[in-house]
């Protein structure tokens, strides 16, 4: 850090984050905790030069919502890390609302990590849902090279048609990696939303 001139570096996991098995919420919600206070410890440690974000078991949604009281209100995090889509359920989803609203009234600060993206399989013979397939037709180049791109700017659309942006206006949205993408797909977010295509109205 001294060497690049970084004062402070906000840490946090990146992709695949710790819902590894999908349907094994019990493993995620373990991960998650062992993660958050290992950032909490070292942030306590060196409190100049770091801050972290905390993760969630996302999607199980019951164990997010603890972890998000335990991270903010115990650990002190700084903010909540969360993928662009987890196997297959994306950011906007109406599973997620729970979670969009508790992160809203809480005014949190949510970084945005962008990941693989994921479709439902669609003949899933699993009865959680959590069966899913990568949608990445240009399986030679890594993900972080170009799928990261679009998935970002994918998550981020589905957050604004579906209304959670505009219904949720106080937590803060982070994110990195589609500014190019998204800013070309920008006239089509404000169209779809205008002419309420897929908009959903968010209690």
């Amino acid at each position: 850090m001294q060497d690049n001139s970084i004062t402070k570096s906000i840490i946090s996991i990146s992709s695949p984050r710790v819902h590894l098995i999908p349907g094994d919420h019990a493993l995620s919600r373990e991960l998650a905790r062992q993660c958050n206070d290992f950032a909490h410890d070292l942030v306590k440690r060196r409190p100049q030069e770091f801050g972290f974000w905390a993760s969630l078991p996302l999607p199980h949604a019951e164990g997010s919502l603890e972890e998000i009281s335990y991270a903010i209100d115990v650990l002190h995090a700084n903010g909540i890390a969360i993928e662009t889509n987890y196997h297959g359920v994306y950011l906007g989803h109406p599973s997620l609302d729970a979670i969009f609203n508790e992160l809203n009234r809480r005014k949190a600060t949510v970084f945005i990590h962008p990941t693989t993206p994921c479709v439902k399989h669609p003949h899933s013979s699993r009865s959680d849902g959590y069966d899913h397939i990568a949608a990445t037709p240009l399986s030679q180049f890594p993900s972080p090279l170009m799928e990261f791109l679009f998935d970002t700017t994918r998550a981020l659309i589905n957050l604004f048609v579906s209304g959670d942006c505009c219904a949720l206006p106080k937590y803060h949205i982070c994110h990195t990696s589609c500014w190019w993408c998204f800013t070309t797909t920008s006239p089509a977010i404000f169209c779809l939303r205008n002419g309420n295509h897929a908009f959903r109205n968010r209690p």
